[in-house]
């Protein structure tokens, strides 16, 4: 979180967050996104709002519930906060790419890239011959 500028320890990091793969800034918010497609996390300094690809969500307000035991979604009187927190969600989102299994990470002096495996499962199973 300290790349993001934010105040030393005021957010606990869990051992779900290993999911997440990218951190940016967005006005006073914080965006997590997930590795789900449509999956993000809006965090400011009071609260924490979760949006799973399926369309639940999940709202904590850290400044009272630390932990996030308490889920406040779904509560009418929190619904603004909701509102406003999602003005700083992403709109849209990439397409989906090859599962990283499927990849093959080439290296190039100080620079890498990711090209798609040669031949995989299905390649392999076209080249045996059907038994005679």
């Amino acid at each position: 979180m300290q790349v993001c500028d934010a105040p030393r320890g005021w957010f606990k990091w869990q051992g779900a967050e290993a999911r997440i793969l990218l951190i940016i800034s967005v006005s006073n918010d914080f965006l997590l996104c997930d590795h789900n497609r449509g999956g993000y996390t809006l965090v400011n300094q009071q609260w924490r709002y979760i949006h799973y690809p399926d369309g639940t969500e999940e709202l904590y307000q850290l400044s009272k519930d630390r932990e996030e035991w308490n889920n406040l979604a779904g509560q009418e009187k929190v619904q603004p906060i909701i509102d406003e927190m999602k003005k700083s969600a992403p709109k849209s989102f990439a397409p989906e790419g090859l599962e990283s299994n499927k990849l093959k990470l080439i290296i190039e002096g100080e620079s890498f890239r990711w090209e798609p495996k040669p031949g995989g499962r299905n390649q392999a199973k076209q080249l045996v011959k059907p038994k005679q």
